[in-house]
C-alpha cells in the first residue's frame, strides 16, 4: 500500500497558512512589533518568522518602518498591518435599522448607512433594500469593488443555518424598548 503525497503536502501547506496567521494576528494585536519580539511571542525560530514576514511583506498585508530605538545596535523594524490591505462590509438588519459600513484592514469605518428596515414591507423589499443600501454604501467609499474581500451579516432572529433562512424574526413592536437604550442608539 502506497500513501499519498497530496495530504501530507496540503498538511504542511495548513500548518505554514496556520503560522502565517499566527504572526499576522500578533502584528495586529502589538503595532510595531519587531521580528525578534515575534520570535519571542510565537516560540518559532528566527529563520521562519522571517520567512512568513517576507511572505506577508509581499501579499501587501504589512508592512516595515523604522523602529523604537534600542539600547543594543540598530533599530529594529517595526511591523504594521497595512490598513490598506483589504476591505469589507458590514451589515446590520436589525428590526428597526438598517446599517451599512465599509471599514479597512483595522476597521476603520470609511463610510457608513444607516436607514430604517421596515421590516413590515416584506422580505422581498427589505431585501432589496438591503441590496440597493450595501452597493450605494461600497459605492460612495470609493473602494473599487475588487478591493471588497467580504460582507458579514447580522440579523436579529432565527436562521436556518442549513438554508441560510430567516425563519424569524422579533417583530417591531416586542423590541420597542430597545429603542430607547443608549446601545441601542447609533450616532
Amino acid at each position: 500500500m502506497q500513501l499519498s503525497r497530496e495530504p501530507a503536502s496540503n498538511d504542511a501547506q495548513g500548518k505554514s497558512a496556520e503560522k502565517e496567521l499566527t504572526v499576522l494576528r500578533l502584528i495586529h494585536r502589538h503595532p510595531d512589533v519587531s521580528r525578534v519580539e515575534l520570535v519571542k511571542l510565537t516560540g518559532f525560530s528566527a529563520g521562519s518568522v522571517s520567512g512568513i514576514v517576507q511572505s506577508l511583506l509581499t501579499k501587501h498585508l504589512v508592512n516595515e518602518l523604522q523602529g523604537r530605538p534600542t539600547s543594543a545596535g540598530r533599530k529594529p523594524l517595526a511591523l504594521n498591518i497595512r490598513n490598506d490591505a483589504a476591505y469589507v462590509v458590514g451589515v446590520d438588519l436589525g428590526s428597526f435599522y438598517l446599517r451599512v459600513v465599509v471599514t479597512d484592514m483595522l476597521g476603520n469605518i470609511l463610510q457608513k448607512f444607516r436607514t430604517e428596515t421596515n421590516l413590515l414591507d416584506g422580505r422581498e423589499k427589505v431585501l432589496r433594500r438591503t441590496f440597493d443600501i450595501i452597493q450605494k454604501t461600497i459605492t460612495a467609499s470609493e473602494i473599487p469593488k475588487r478591493r471588497i474581500k467580504g460582507i458579514g451579516m447580522g440579523h436579529s432572529g432565527i436562521i436556518d443555518t442549513q438554508s441560510g433562512m430567516v425563519l424569524s424574526f422579533p417583530p417591531p413592536r416586542a423590541n420597542a424598548r430597545m429603542e430607547k437604550c443608549a446601545f441601542a442608539q447609533d450616532g
